[in-house]
C-alpha cells in the first residue's frame, strides 16, 4: 500500500513521459541545429562533414551506413525509419546553406581579424 505512495511521490518506478510528436519540419530544423553545434566545435567538424554525407546517402536512397561498428541496424532504420527521400533532401539542403554560411562568416571574421592587425602594426 505504501509502495504505489511512494511511486507517486517520487516518481521512481514511473516511466519515461512520452515524446512529443514533432512535424518532419520540426525535426529537420532540430537536426540542422544539432549539426550546426557540432560544426561549432572545430575538432568536430569531421563528424558533422560524415553525417552531412550519410544524410546525401539516405537522400538517394540508402540506408546511411551502420548506426555503430559491430551492429547489424543503419542508421535510417534505427532513427529515420518513417522520412522519406525527399525528407533527406531538404535536411541536406538546409544543413548545406549553413555550413555555407558559417564558413563566410569564419572568412569574414578571419578577414577583418587580419586588417586589423594591419592597422596595429
Amino acid at each position: 500500500m505504501i509502495g504505489w505512495l511512494k511511486k507517486l511521490i517520487t516518481g521512481r518506478g514511473i516511466g519515461p513521459s512520452r515524446n512529443r510528436a514533432w512535424s518532419r519540419e520540426r525535426q529537420i530544423e532540430q537536426t540542422v541545429e544539432s549539426c550546426m553545434d557540432a560544426w561549432r566545435v572545430a575538432e568536430k567538424r569531421g563528424e558533422a562533414l560524415a553525417q552531412l554525407d550519410r544524410f546525401r546517402s539516405m537522400a538517394e536512397g540508402g540506408d546511411g551506413g551502420v548506426l555503430r561498428e559491430g551492429h547489424e541496424v543503419s542508421v535510417r532504420k534505427m532513427h529515420y525509419r518513417k522520412w522519406k527521400d525527399g525528407d533527406f533532401v531538404d535536411l541536406v539542403g538546409r544543413l548545406e546553406e549553413e555550413i555555407e554560411s558559417a564558413r563566410a562568416r569564419e572568412a569574414a571574421a578571419a578577414a577583418l581579424e587580419d586588417g586589423s592587425d594591419d592597422v596595429d602594426e
